[in-house]
């Protein structure tokens, strides 16, 4: 039976429970979850341990719920059956021994996009919708987690795919794995052909010669030969043979075809540097040599051949420092006032009508807005070093950006579409498609304060091409030097040369050429949404955490190294 046929709640925010946040229990408490239309008890002391690997169905009592949940049965589901629940607060929370998990659930036309939140904190929003009903599906994996308890939690949230009829919560069954630490790959050293450390397929020989390194090689004419080689370093060589029956071998460096090497030579020659990777990133990779099927037109063969592995381990460059930001929201309240981590930089204040709510993100603390009424905001009376128009005539803004919906949204900056002003100056923007930023991260600049002359709204902002990943923490960064802006996605900036508007005219858009400078008359910050007399438009729905701006545009190094530094809180 499809939960289709049921009919559900209207929207809301996410509840509150014992102290945590986003309808997350405590940490290792469990409860009694109904089978069918009873609402679950709390959490009990007297639990079981936790449990370790398995695959946890929807009816198990390691599993504590909120709200109120029915169950279907069917053949189709893993465990014969799903839970599923309409009510605006509900949630599931399995706390677990393991280093991964994975939540199986129904897809279906009446599905919501979920949130799904590990050890307290919001990782993803899953957008579970389907036209046609799917059954066992794997909708969201943990990825490797580091060995030990953690939790997962699963909320309904208040989101839905455009196309959905509902916002239903479904859950069929949570896979728990727990896989043992893989030992340390080796680091810097020659591994010869007979290492330990080497592994192979196909039938290999050994032939033993003075001229090798290591005193011999060992070759195969196998078809599916193969070796493979995991090590922990930033490059790695191959040495081999080259002679008159040598293949055009391959070479893969993590799992990536990566060249393919013609080691033909009409006379034999030992010890050859036939490949060497180049530069890799600190920390384990793998290489493996595949025999193919290729080989020169003057070779008498195809063979393997390695003689050894060469692998080096450069100690990575100094990381580039950043500069100090002039405001730094790290957002460590439950509720506002915000205040910044810089001296001398304002609070961000909660907007008329708005909600928004401290939460737990990898990064420390964040703030969720629910894409209706939403903001924080400076006013423009209080916004003191943040009006950089009237100083440096520079901008930096970098924030975490989690969306969870397909609308376009102000991330910050000083925006205020007002009749009266003008008082637009700059601002970080998600997805503005007019002028070719759809589904792009956007910086966008003013001097007029108002639309751009001869068009109806403002065209002057950068675009950043690749596409932004809806419901997964990224780092968006904007910056303005006085000359250009440039859009940021993940620590990188990708030209984009030409893009035609609506009228004609071509221009490139990231970087964006703006050399008028910024608007001096101070406007509102916003944080969420753009105010357009008195209305709320560019609402953003989802997360948003470490919001920092700088009175200078950080270079494209410095924006490099900040994604580098924090990248690393994600896991």
């Amino acid at each position: 039976m499809d939960d289709s046929r049921h009919p559900f709640a209207g929207l809301s925010r996410r509840t509150m429970l014992t102290g945590s946040i986003a309808g997350v229990g405590t940490a290792l408490a469990y409860g009694s979850a109904a089978a069918a239309e009873d609402s679950v008890e709390g959490p009990r002391q007297d639990g079981p341990t936790v449990p370790g690997a398995g695959t946890y169905e929807n009816g198990s009592p390691h599993i504590t719920t909120t709200g109120t949940w029915s169950t279907l049965s069917s053949r189709a589901d893993s465990g014969g059956s799903i839970s599923y629940s309409t009510s605006t607060r509900a949630s599931a929370t399995l706390a677990f021994t393991g280093t991964s998990v994975s939540w199986i659930s129904r897809r279906t036309s009446s599905s919501g996009i979920n949130e799904v939140w590990i050890d307290d904190t919001l990782v993803a929003a899953v957008d579970r919708y389907s036209p046609t009903t799917r059954s066992r599906q794997t909708v969201w994996t943990s990825g490797t987690l580091p060995a030990g308890t953690h939790t997962i939690t699963l909320t309904r949230g208040s989101t839905r795919n455009p196309a959905s009829t509902g916002s239903t919560l479904v859950l069929d069954a949570f896979l728990v794995e727990d896989t043992p630490a893989p030992p340390t790959p080796p680091g810097a050293g020659t591994y010869e052909n007979g290492s330990p450390h080497i592994t192979t397929t196909g039938t290999w020989s050994t032939l033993s010669s003075r001229a090798d390194s290591g005193g011999s090689i060992s070759y195969s004419t196998s078809t599916r030969a193969s070796a493979t080689l995991a090590f922990t370093g930033t490059s790695v060589s191959w040495i081999s043979r080259r002679t008159s029956s040598s293949g055009i071998n391959e070479v893969w460096i993590d799992d990536t075809l990566v060249a393919t090497v013609d080691r033909y030579s009409p006379t034999t020659r030992s010890q050859q540097t036939v490949w060497s990777s180049g530069p890799l990133t600190a920390g384990t990779h793998t290489i493996t040599l595949k025999r193919g099927s290729a080989k020169n037109p003057a070779s008498t063969g195809s063979t393997l051949v390695l003689d050894a592995f060469l692998v080096e381990d450069t100690p990575a460059p100094p990381q580039i420092p950043v500069p100090a930001p002039i405001a730094d929201w790290t957002f460590t309240e439950s509720t506002a006032p915000y205040d910044s981590a810089v001296a001398g930089a304002p609070a961000l204040l909660q907007g008329a009508s708005s909600t928004a709510e401290g939460i737990s993100t990898p990064f420390g603390g964040g703030v969720r807005f629910n894409g209706t009424t939403d903001f924080l905001v400076v006013p423009k009376s209080d916004v003191g070093v943040l009006n950089v128009g009237a100083s440096t005539g520079a901008v930096t803004v970098a924030a975490w950006v989690l969306s969870t919906d397909s609308n376009n949204a102000n991330i910050a900056g000083i925006w205020e579409e007002s009749a009266v002003g003008p008082l637009r100056s700059y601002a970080l923007f998600n997805d503005l498609p007019d002028y070719g930023g759809d589904d792009m991260v956007c910086m966008e600049v003013s001097k007029e304060g108002g639309p751009t002359p001869g068009y109806p709204f403002s065209i002057d902002y950068s675009a950043e091409p690749r596409k932004m990943t809806r419901g997964v923490w990224e780092l968006h960064v904007g910056t303005y030097d006085g000359g250009l802006a440039i859009a940021y996605l993940n620590g990188e900036s990708t030209s984009y040369p030409e893009y035609t508007d609506k009228q004609g005219a071509t221009y490139a858009k990231n970087p964006y050429v703006y050399p008028d400078g910024l608007n001096a008359a101070p406007g509102d910050f916003m944080v969420g949404a753009v105010g357009r007399d008195g209305k709320l438009i560019n609402l953003h729905k989802g997360g948003i955490a470490r919001l920092r701006v700088w009175d200078r545009a950080l270079t494209a190094d410095e924006v490099r190294a900040l994604h580098a530094a924090e990248r690393v809180d994600l896991g």
